[in-house]
């Protein structure tokens, strides 16, 4: 462990949510996420505490999975927002299924020791949580566990997905200093990098520069292991790997919230490129760990801009419904408006309690999650904070109890109060303060003296005392950005979106939903056929919050107020499902879920259209509102340039339709 030099959680660290997080997460555990076990399969079958498959009535690995991502979530949310009894459920949910250990140290069911079918993968997900209550307990019964079960011998972990368990061998050797783990996790890499079945995630292939031809899950999961053997090795080639690997997301996939486009594989950047939950988590996930193991900002602005906008916006505003896709032009979400090419006819695109596969409903609660558990880290003696979350913040440092008050409404300020609340230190305590890479002119204060800055860190060495204050102001400007297809907003670190009113119907036809927790058509009541020319930003205001601003819809978040162009005669797409072009692929995927039971859906859909298929018959000026884009349920992100349109031939147009079934 002396020898990692990077960023690490720090153990036993208590943060007291407040603000924004508090909100979130408290919609979070009192809707659907905290309820998960009571209401739909495979979260009500517990199924880590079961000795095999059939015990549980679960038909495979994949059960396991989607647990272990809730598993991991839960813990953490409900541990930073005071939700004692909810993390006292998960840490019994951890216990129980530890209890489930085989003679030779392998953790769950007997089936999941079958090699070479993927079953062991899960163990990477659930060890996460494992590892958490390690470092939350100080109860050294989990990091065996850990340990116990990568010495068990019974898997190679050199196959797909299988190998991520290796990200879990490098963090308990790092918390360990057990060299068993250390010596395992390289062999098993080095294995892994030799099997020509790993193709797209290996590192000859990670240095590319080509678009990824990969499923999106199990490219951010593999392809962030270099970095970690790198934590074990030192050696330059594999951080250059793993750097290389996410260029390539920003480079070909990147959406213009920083989030990268995924449904199932990899995407393109419009505005229609539709994005999968799962890979919100596994993304900040994944660069974390580049951000750890480097100390380089960069990684953790994109975190932050992901975080910030696109993983709350995947939710309703009562976090009792979410989607397994989503796009930055979303206009209409309903069972029948799957847009994205992928398993089309299926409700993935709806606000809906459940989805299947029923990965994304257990990995949406780990984004944010994840986000608060790593705000503030320490680098050897050095406490660095990361990410800048309202709330009361305790833990140990050499040997010194520090407590801190973070007062913000950022990002919907750019204001921050660090105030000590700590007994006097005896000692200086190395503090750094990361500085987001677009702020042109932050302001870094001490008790109102002026910080060091270094490679985008502020910096200083000081005894602390109560009430000693750390002021940081991190400043942006309105910015009309061009993009492929036209237009986008922000102010940094927000992008906004065209906030458009919707009415929502409970879907009749959808089996995965109750009276509370209803499956959502959400249709547009609102126009939302904008476009914009480039004097916009010049002649628009921005209002602040009127109050702590929130991740989810609220009327207490800052807008943009602004002249638009309202493209006449466009509409909605409407085409029946029978004339839709799907893969062959998709075809006999969807028959598979017919068989399964899930919905497939025949008759007329209704699309958000591309850009690219608009033809408007005239423009309107139009007063226009745009939101933070986290608090839009439906969303029109990506405008097009009025002044790229031809100009109308005078040729009559089909008058706007109505909605489906009007």
């Amino acid at each position: 462990m002396k020898t990692y030099k990077g960023l690490m959680e720090i153990p036993a660290m208590r943060f007291d949510a407040a603000g924004w997080t508090k909100d979130y997460f408290d919609k979070m555990i009192n809707g659907l996420i905290g309820h998960l076990d009571a209401l739909f399969y495979p979260f009500d079958t517990g199924c880590w505490k079961n000795k095999s498959f059939q015990d549980g009535g679960l038909e495979g690995w994949w059960p396991y999975e989607q647990n272990a991502y809730w598993t991991d979530g839960l813990l953490k949310a409900a541990r930073y927002s005071g939700h004692t009894e909810t993390f006292n459920k998960m840490k019994a949910y951890v216990d129980n299924a530890l209890s489930v250990t085989d003679s030779d140290g392998f953790v769950g069911a007997v089936d999941l020791k079958k090699k070479n079918e993927g079953n062991q993968w899960v163990h990477a997900v659930f060890f996460r949580a494992v590892l958490f209550l390690y470092q939350t307990t100080g109860d050294d019964k989990y990091l065996q566990a850990v340990i116990g079960h990568y010495t068990s011998g019974t898997c190679d972990y050199d196959t797909l997905r299988e190998a991520v368990n290796i990200e879990n061998m490098a963090v308990a050797y790092l918390l360990s200093g057990d060299t068993r783990m250390k010596d395992l996790a390289l062999s098993c890499y080095q294995a892994y990098c030799a099997n020509p079945i790993n193709e797209e995630t290996r590192p000859v292939d990670l240095l590319k520069d080509t678009p990824i031809d990969l499923h999106g899950v199990t490219y951010n999961e593999l392809a962030k292991l270099p970095a970690l053997i790198y934590a074990l090795t030192g050696d330059p080639d594999d951080l250059r790997a793993a750097v290389s690997g996410y260029e390539r997301i920003h480079n070909h996939h990147e959406l213009v919230t920083g989030m990268h486009s995924c449904c199932e594989n990899f995407k393109g950047t419009g505005g229609l490129d539709s994005l999968e939950t799962c890979d919100i988590s596994d993304t900040t996930w994944s660069l974390g760990y580049l951000g750890k193991v480097t100390g380089d900002t960069a990684y953790f602005d994109r975190i932050e801009r992901i975080v910030y906008n696109v993983a709350p916006s995947v939710s309703d505003e009562d976090f009792r419904g979410i989607q397994y896709f989503s796009s930055c032009n979303q206009v209409i979400s309903t069972s029948y408006s799957n847009h994205s090419g992928s398993f089309t006819q299926t409700p993935r695109m709806a606000y809906q309690p459940d989805h299947y596969p029923e990965c994304c409903t257990g990995n949406v609660s780990r984004a944010v999650a994840n986000f608060v558990h790593r705000s503030v880290m320490a680098a050897g003696d050095t406490l660095s904070f990361v990410f800048y979350l309202p709330g009361k913040l305790a833990l140990e440092l050499n040997g010194q109890s520090l407590a801190f008050e973070i007062i913000t409404d950022y990002p919907y300020d750019d204001r921050i109060q660090i105030v000590y609340r700590g007994p006097a230190t005896t000692q200086a305590i190395a503090l750094r303060f990361r500085i987001p890479g677009w702020c042109q002119a932050p302001e870094l204060k001490f008790n109102g003296k002026d910080l060091t800055v270094e490679k985008g860190w502020a910096a200083t060495a000081v005894a602390l005392k109560q009430k000693d204050t750390f002021t940081l102001r991190f400043p942006s400007e309105m910015e009309q950005l061009r993009c492929d297809e036209g237009f986008y907003i922000q102010k940094q670190p927000l992008v906004y979106t065209l906030a458009i009113d919707y009415h929502k119907e409970a879907d009749p036809w959808e089996k995965r939903q109750t009276a509370d927790y209803p499956a959502w058509n959400v249709l547009p009541a609102s126009p939302w056929q904008i476009a914009l020319d480039a004097a916009f930003i010049r002649n628009a205001v921005y209002h602040p919050a009127k109050s702590c601003g929130s991740l989810l819809a609220t009327e207490d978040t800052p807008v943009i107020e602004g002249k638009g162009w309202l493209m006449e005669g466009v509409d909605l797409r409407r085409i029946d499902a029978a004339d839709l072009p799907i893969s062959d692929y998709d075809r006999t995927e969807l028959v598979k879920l017919q068989a399964m039971g899930q919905d497939v859906y025949q008759g007329e859909m209704a699309l958000t259209p591309a850009i690219s298929t608009l033809d408007p018959t005239d423009f309107s000026p139009v007063d226009i509102r745009l939101v933070p884009y986290s608090t839009a349920m439906l969303r029109w992100t990506v405008f097009p340039d009025k002044t790229a349109f031809k100009k109308n031939d005078g040729q009559p147009r089909p008058k706007p339709g109505c909605r489906p079934g009007s």
